[in-house]
């Protein structure tokens, strides 16, 4: 949201509509303002509450571990040699078990997208470039693509997550109450919920902003 501070005019326009950090930035603005303000409202908007490590994220943490050591004790054991005297079918048959563990989500997406006719997604991509590994013999470079591309997926869900938790948490600034100007001026206390489109508000000196807005005088 862009604002413009007009400092001898005391006066802030807003140029844009709601943004996700439009009330802290609308009430950084007009802090450094002095005496009341009426703001015509434009709109409201709500956050949720978002963690940063999911239920969901632990279980893939947990899973990439799992596989993560799986894959290296595999690694060991065909780079030595040991499992040279395999038939390839049995050393695939091995590799297919971390690889399902890691790499069954993505399958899963991959065909239910199909059958939606979105084919060309990463999940595709992923399944077709490991299947592949596979049908060459090369079943630990398989095993390692989708296993880094999940310690990639996580890394960027976690990312996200934090990233929305901090917004929820700059959020919480928000006041509980706004004061509404009727048509007969008087002035008193409501819910923002309850403040329509085109309604007045005044802002006393040191308040907080309760919902978006434009000045319109002060």
């Amino acid at each position: 949201m862009l604002a413009q501070i007009i400092a001898r005019l005391r006066r802030l326009n807003i140029h844009e509509e709601v943004g996700i950090c439009a009330g802290f930035r609308m009430y950084e603005a007009l802090r450094e303002c002095n005496g009341a303000r009426r703001i015509s409202l434009i709109t409201s908007y709500e956050f949720t509450e978002v963690g940063i490590m999911t239920k969901k994220q632990k279980k893939t943490r947990n899973r990439i571990l799992i596989v993560l050591a799986m894959f290296v004790i595999l690694l060991i054991l065909d780079k030595t040699g040991i499992m040279d005297p395999l038939p390839w079918f049995v050393k695939g048959l091995i590799y297919l078990v971390p690889y399902g563990i890691i790499g069954y989500d993505v399958i899963r997406k991959a065909v239910i997208n199909i059958s939606h006719g979105q084919v060309f997604d990463e999940n595709f991509l992923m399944m077709i470039a490991t299947f592949g590994a596979f049908g060459i013999g090369e079943y630990s470079e398989a095993l390692a693509v989708m296993l880094f591309y999940q310690v990639g997926e996580l890394f960027q869900s976690y990312a996200v997550g934090k990233s929305r938790a901090s917004i929820t948490e700059l959020m919480s600034i928000a006041p509980d109450f706004a004061n509404l100007v009727g048509d007969d001026g008087q002035v008193s206390e409501v819910d923002p919920e309850e403040v329509s489109v085109g309604d007045i508000i005044l802002v006393r000196a040191g308040e907080k902003i309760p919902i978006d807005g434009t000045v319109i005088e002060g």
